[in-house]
């Protein structure tokens, strides 16, 4: 139970900082100087890799805490394998997306690897899928939704950014505490509670 609700946390805190940087990737850009304007549309592939990566780091820890560092050593080194035969072709068929796609293929392989190993050598039983494949459809929408949508008005943004995260929280069947718990994690404060916890 623990594990799925610290699964429950780490999914949706990713995805929502995910979903903020490909709707607002202009804006990112613009900070550090009009000359890297260029890197919208990579933050746009880039993004829901990074959510990819930071569950990595979740199955990772999860091998460890079964006594099985040995598992999670092993797909990192197939992971950093895969990354070496992948890199240079596709830097030079596409230089900078060709390396952020060259990582994001290989988080997914180890995720792919990790997880496997987490649900075959834990001693106990935990679910993934009704988490997992709402995030993954959302993952895939973003940078679609934002590649039609560009950045006509913030807006829009702001809405299709809250939209896609009540979503993702109605599709894996998220409640009203589970919600409210992830909204004082990020909001802390009296202000993010019930008033009547608050009073």
């Amino acid at each position: 139970e623990l594990t799925e609700t610290y699964m429950r946390i780490m999914v949706p805190s990713a995805l929502i900082v995910a979903g903020f940087m490909v709707f607002f990737a202009r804006a990112v850009v613009l900070l550090l100087g009009p000359r890297y304007r260029s890197l919208e549309q990579l933050i746009w592939v880039g993004a829901p890799f990074a959510v990819v990566a930071a569950m990595n780091w979740f199955t990772g820890n999860m091998l460890s805490a079964c006594g099985r560092p040995d598992c999670d050593a092993y797909t990192k080194i197939l992971r950093l394998g895969l990354f070496v035969a992948l890199f240079w072709p596709m830097w030079h068929r596409y230089a900078l997306l060709g390396a952020i796609l060259t990582w994001g293929v290989c988080e997914v392989f180890y995720h792919i690897v990790s997880l496997y190993w987490v649900r075959r050598v834990a001693g106990f039983r935990f679910a993934v899928f009704h988490t997992y494949w709402p995030a993954v459809a959302m993952l895939v929408v973003l940078p679609i939704l934002q590649r039609f949508v560009g950045n006509s008005s913030w807006v829009l943004s702001l809405i299709l950014w809250a939209a896609m995260i009540l979503l993702f929280f109605w599709l894996a069947g998220y409640s009203v505490s589970e919600i409210r718990r992830l909204v004082k994690l990020f909001l802390p404060g009296s202000w993010a509670l019930p008033p009547r916890a608050a009073q």
